[in-house]
């Protein structure tokens, strides 16, 4: 049985990626996500999560957008 993650009164029980990044690929792994730019890219890259959980037993769905800056 899968619960997802609980931080307090807050469980995210489903994370989805609804529009991934240009320079680089985006894992989904339960509760989490994991980032890895393309070969020899540098500058910033953006994507964005969908997060559905409960906070205080009230079920909700949020969208997260994340901006990463890649250096070498």
């Amino acid at each position: 049985m899968h619960q997802g993650l609980k931080y307090g009164s807050v469980a995210i029980s489903n994370l989805k990626l609804t529009a991934p990044p240009e320079f680089g690929k985006v894992t989904v792994q339960g509760p989490g996500f994991s980032y890895t730019a393309k070969p020899d890219f540098e500058g910033q890259d953006a994507f964005i999560i969908q997060v559905t959980g409960t906070m205080v037993r009230m079920t909700g769905t949020s969208d997260i957008q994340v901006t990463v800056s890649v250096a070498k």
